[in-house]
């Protein structure tokens, strides 16, 4: 979970200096798979900076900067041949929960795909007795979590989705 303040760089160019050799491993795996597609390149290069802005400044319980961790998770399913909104989807897996970024400016941004694959490994919430995911009504990431619900009615959903 991310945690502690949110810090900001001073500027973008420093921003974007320490993120892009963080890049690289999530895109060149995906590159030697589909060479000529770039549509995904782009797709996955507007999430990770999408969602490099959102965790800006987060921190793990350890003190690293939480979006090692959407970075790692990316590069796995990159080397393992996902398709590009898989990949973004696994770049932008955590910001309805820890950035309070809607499931609609998901959908308006990356595409309805790239939004259900999100929403379907993010954590429900607890809300008024039942459970809420990010599309619906009442979903806050301010509420408290809940662990993750692993159903086979999940399963299902995120394997139809790829």
């Amino acid at each position: 979970m991310a945690r502690g303040r949110r810090a900001t760089f001073g500027s973008e160019s420093e921003f974007r200096e320490k993120w892009q050799d963080r890049l690289r491993p999530v895109l060149a795996p995906y590159s030697r798979f589909r060479p000529s597609n770039s549509q995904g390149i782009k797709l996955i290069e507007r999430a990770f900076w999408f969602a490099a802005k959102e965790h800006e400044g987060q921190k793990r319980d350890e003190g690293s900067d939480y979006f090692t961790h959407p970075v790692a998770a990316a590069v796995k399913a990159s080397r393992a041949g996902a398709d590009a909104e898989t990949i973004a989807a696994t770049l932008l897996h955590d910001v309805t929960e820890d950035c309070a970024v809607p499931y609609s400016r998901l959908e308006r941004r990356f595409g309805a795909r790239v939004a259900k694959i999100v929403d379907l490994v993010s954590k429900p919430k607890l809300v008024a007795g039942r459970w809420v995911f990010s599309y619906e009504p009442g979903y806050s990431s301010a509420e408290d979590e809940y662990d993750r619900l692993k159903t086979a009615k999940l399963r299902e959903e995120r394997l139809d989705a790829f």
